[in-house]
């Protein structure tokens, strides 16, 4: 029986620094942003949580652009969890711990 993290969200952060979007900034390029967004995306791409920050606002336009790609990154990000959490659990045999299989 593995873990089901199919709903568990995964948060996605974009700034707005210029006219150009970067998903997970560092400190320094959260510094010149004007925008930020924090999405959270769960693993069936439904948006389950969105955060502004920032002194400026944001276009419709550039909203729908970055819901867009966070769920882009999202789900390949997911992705790459699951299959690591599976190859894991292929490749780890189970250990008895006292009455338990664990």
């Amino acid at each position: 029986m593995g873990i089901d993290v199919k709903l568990v969200p995964l948060s996605v952060t974009l700034t707005l620094v210029g006219n150009h979007y970067i998903v997970d900034p560092t400190e320094e390029e959260e510094m010149s942003a004007t925008s930020t967004l924090t999405v959270g995306v769960n693993g069936d791409g439904n948006i389950c949580a969105i955060e502004k920050s920032g002194v400026r606002g944001m276009s419709t336009d550039g909203m729908s652009k970055c819901l867009s790609l966070a769920k882009a990154v999202a789900k390949a990000t997911i992705e790459q969890q699951n299959d690591a959490i599976l190859r894991e659990s292929r490749s780890a045999a189970p250990t008895k711990k006292g009455f338990l299989t664990l």
